[in-house]
């Protein structure tokens, strides 16, 4: 009886993965894996070999060619490591990793010579920035990309999450060693598309920064789980550029910067286009380890940001708890941002930040040297902690431009183990705040 139960159970698994043929016949219900309505193949049905080592560039090609002429369905990446270089996804597609399966990007070998790695393709600066982040020109596109598309999802089972890890040793190297000519991949970027879903996965050791959706909507990034080591070059978790209606939760990180930064564009690039960011809700976030910032605004905003709201984070493990960081040049604007019932710990700058002098001028921004407005405005911090054990090194410290002071700033029901704070160009109001007396600019109430 145990050995026909085992067998019940392993069977529509095994008839669903060995179907998936080259054609788009058979029965179209949900999915097994995710539940998406339409045909579901398997990576090795297109000759994938999951022995980490084979470069599988060309059986997920196939396999995303086939989701496609299908009009939508599930790709499943089962029993093995799948070494791939970057790929495209399609629209109306699942991807699905189990957890026993794994996508790694190429060895160093197969990368080929650095520091151009060859089979890495170079695509287009972002139109926001102009160029590169790191670098004048083009940049390296994506390990997993998609432009254009709709209804898109990378996740997992909800009990045995999936793997894509970046292999980004090789591309650190060279940019630690100063050879690196072209900015670096990232791990996830997804451009001008919507609905997409990133859920139910470890995400490993990407190039630059992990989760990039860029100019999109929709977006929905939740039970995730971002590592890489502790001095990885931006190395950042999720950033959200030019985006709208995004909702992050349920996330831990561990890395070499940023948490989570919003993004919106770089100086004359990012304000000319002039595409914001905006009504971002992001909850139950934890840093198990960064030197950068839990929650940052920027400093590449210049498209401007807005209507954002951070609660029920633990940023325990953090360089800076809460920073909006910009400069003279960046122009945009940021306004409605509302955090909420966040832990800080052992914070090496302030635990509330709001910096106007923070950022490096665009490069390619060769005849724009005039600094731009750039408004900061209507921030609020409501119930913001000190883990047990811990202390910030301030408690907050707001310097605004003289040409754009920080404007109706609300700090409420504050209460952190420093009471040390730095304020400049700040308006705004305090309650229930130990040591807010002491900024310049705000009045209790």
């Amino acid at each position: 009886a145990a050995q026909f139960s085992i067998m019940a159970f392993f069977l529509p698994v095994f008839a669903v993965m060995t179907s998936a043929s080259a054609t788009c016949a058979g029965p179209h219900s949900p999915s097994l894996f995710g539940g998406r309505e339409g045909p579901t193949f398997n990576i090795t049905s297109f000759g994938g070999v999951g022995d980490n080592s084979t470069l599988n560039t060309k059986a997920f090609e196939a396999a995303v060619d086939k989701i496609q002429s299908c009009g939508g369905g599930t790709l499943v990446v089962d029993g093995g490591v799948f070494v791939t270089a970057p790929f495209n996804m399609t629209s109306h597609m699942t991807l699905f990793i189990t957890g026993n399966g794994a996508i790694q990007g190429p060895s160093v070998k197969q990368l080929g010579p650095a520091p151009d790695f060859p089979l890495w393709p170079v695509v287009p600066a972002l139109p926001s920035y102009g160029q590169g982040r790191d670098h004048i020109g083009a940049r390296r596109t994506s390990l997993i990309h998609g432009e254009n598309i709709t209804d898109v999802i990378v996740t997992g089972d909800a009990t045995a999450w999936g793997l894509i890890d970046g292999n980004g040793y090789p591309w650190w190297d060279v940019h630690h060693s100063k050879d690196e000519t072209v900015t670096r991949g990232h791990l996830i970027e997804f451009m001008y598309s919507s609905g997409i879903e990133i859920s139910n996965i470890r995400l490993r050791n990407s190039p630059f920064w992990t989760v990039h959706p860029y100019m999109s909507t929709d977006i929905v990034v939740k039970n995730i789980d971002i590592w890489a080591p502790k001095d990885s070059p931006n190395t950042d978790g999720v950033d959200p550029d030019s985006c709208v209606n995004v909702h992050i939760e349920n996330f831990t990180y561990h890395g070499g910067d940023d948490v989570i930064a919003i993004k919106s564009g770089w100086d004359c690039f990012g304000y000319k286009l002039g595409w914001p960011t905006k009504n971002l809700f992001i909850k139950n976030v934890t840093s198990i380890y960064t030197r950068a910032g839990g929650t940052a605004i920027g400093s590449e905003m210049s498209g401007g940001v807005e209507n954002v709201t951070v609660e029920d984070c633990d940023f325990t493990q953090t360089g800076t708890g809460l920073y909006i960081k910009y400069s003279a040049f960046r122009g945009g604007y940021v306004k409605d941002i509302h955090y909420r019932n966040v832990i800080i710990g052992n914070a090496t700058g302030a635990a509330l930040k709001i910096n106007g002098y923070y950022g490096s001028k665009n490069p390619s921004c060769t005849h724009e040297d005039k600094p731009v407005p750039c408004p900061v405005g209507n921030v609020t911090y409501d119930g913001i902690s000190q883990a047990p054990g811990t202390e910030a090194q301030s408690l907050i410290d707001f310097e605004g431009l003289p040409t754009n002071t920080i404007e109706n700033v609300q700090v409420t029901n504050v209460h952190l183990g420093t009471q040390k704070v730095d304020c400049k160009m700040v308006s705004g109001t305090y309650h229930n705040v130990p040591g807010a007396e002491n900024c310049q600019g705000l009045k209790p109430i």
